[in-house]
């Protein structure tokens, strides 16, 4: 372990080039020019995979029929609302803040609170916390990938997916070098906070924060543990011993549909991206190639786990946990087996976000050990994500179901007058809204 550590370290250069740069500190971006500079090098790049989120931004799914519109009816009561069998915290606190605005601006404002939480990952990594994760280099090439990802249709412009991001960004903050600043250890614990009572994912990096714990020792790691354990207890009471309803459809699990689920979404789609992977195929020979897919995939990544420094390991571990959770209790389909639906990227893509990221850091963690042609190897298989970044890069535009028209229509209503209003994606029916 204490080799794979002493690697992940900078080099001498590194170390020099960062005296010489005003700008980096510590292999990091600590100025905060610098900070607004990636920021808006980041919207641009989200911005230009779906511009209409900002240029025609349209309320989307749960957006509307339950978080904006049960911030609307009820206000700070919608808190205190499970759905799914859990609270969305996070989710409902932009519903909220969005009530601050006109009515035609709320869909922009869920959009770019969905865009914000989106980036915040990339200034962690880029931050002087991540010094002994390796180089700045390194850590630019995993902010580029994963704002470039692709298998990520659903997770850019909308507030219904915050959760994922932000359980990407508490992972984050959990292997990061302990807060030196107040500002730091504010934010930590608001995000560990925000995140306990947004989403079940907490539960799941709440061992993880405790064998973070226990391995170093230190004061500010007991404190994130603390900060995880009182909204996890209290997700897991609402999702054990509360009512709430699910999809009915059956599981449909099987060997082979495990297997093509995992190779599609977990180990090609970051590659190859969903598009080329989104055709159905049920040729036998494609069951063979997707079980040595899966299987070589999870080889690796276990040797990461056995060989890998801490860090990389509680990244992957959690990666796990989030993909086993959600092939365990899937949200796919209303009327088809869940595990059907799962073989095919770009449906369920915010299941695989963290385990996508955690297989890319395993391949790049290889690519950096001293083995010449394991090194060559992975390289090779890296240089396939180009194209599937390529592919993916500009998703479909929602249909445009002329939001203003209606807003204006809101507008203009009379008290009590319910307003019937399209939303996306298409099948979501309307949200259907009483004027006070």
């Amino acid at each position: 372990m204490a080799n794979a550590v002493s690697d992940s370290l900078p080099s001498k250069a590194e170390q020099a080039t960062k005296a010489r740069d005003p700008l980096i500190a510590h292999s990091g971006i600590s100025s905060p020019w610098a900070h607004w500079w990636v920021f808006l090098v980041g919207f641009a790049v989200v911005t230009s995979r779906r511009p209409d989120a900002v240029l025609r931004p349209q309320f989307f799914a749960e957006d509307a029929v339950f978080w904006y519109k049960g911030a609307y009816e009820l206000g700070w009561r919608c808190l205190l609302l499970p759905f799914g069998g859990y609270v969305h915290t996070a989710e409902r606190l932009v519903a909220l803040f969005a009530q601050l605005f006109p009515f035609a601006l709320a869909p922009l404002i869920m959009n770019l609170a969905g865009i914000v939480v989106l980036l915040a990952p990339v200034h962690l990594a880029l931050s002087p916390r991540f010094a002994s994760m390796g180089g700045l280099g390194w850590r630019f090439l995993f902010a580029a990938g994963y704002l470039a990802l692709p298998n990520t249709y659903e997770l850019f412009g909308n507030t219904v997916t915050i959760q994922w991001h932000l359980a990407l960004l508490a992972c984050l903050i959990v292997i990061a070098q302990p807060a030196g600043s107040v500002r730091w250890q504010v934010f930590d614990i608001f995000v560990l906070v925000l995140l306990s009572v947004t989403s079940p994912t907490a539960f799941l990096l709440l061992p993880l924060a405790v064998a973070m714990w226990w391995w170093e020792r230190n004061r500010w790691s007991a404190c994130q543990v603390a900060a995880l354990v009182p909204g996890s207890l209290l997700q897991l009471f609402l999702v054990l011993f509360t009512s709430h309803e699910r999809i009915a459809a059956p599981l449909g699990a099987t060997a082979t549909r495990f297997f093509n689920i995992l190779a599609r979404q977990m180990f090609l789609s970051p590659l190859l991206g969903m598009n080329i992977l989104a055709t159905r195929i049920s040729r036998p020979w494609y069951n063979l190639f997707g079980m040595t897919i899966t299987l070589m995939g999870l080889a690796l990544m276990f040797y990461a786990v056995w060989k890998g420094p801490l860090r990389l390991k509680i990244f992957i571990v959690f990666g796990w946990l989030i993909a086993g959770v959600s092939l365990a209790k899937p949200l796919a389909s209303p009327d088809q087996p869940q595990w059907e639906v799962m073989q095919y990227p770009g449906i369920t893509c915010r299941y695989w976000l963290v385990p996508m990221l955690a297989f890319l850091a395993v391949l790049v963690w290889v690519m950096r050990t001293r083995r010449v042609p394991v090194k060559y190897a992975v390289l090779i298989v890296l240089l396939l994500m180009p194209y599937g970044i390529i592919s993916d890069w500009n998703y479909p535009r929602y249909p445009d179901l002329h939001f203003q028209t209606y807003a204006r229509k809101f507008a203009l209503a009379t008290p009590g007058t319910t307003v019937a209003i399209p939303i996306n994606p298409p099948g979501w029916g309307y949200l259907e809204l009483q004027k006070r």
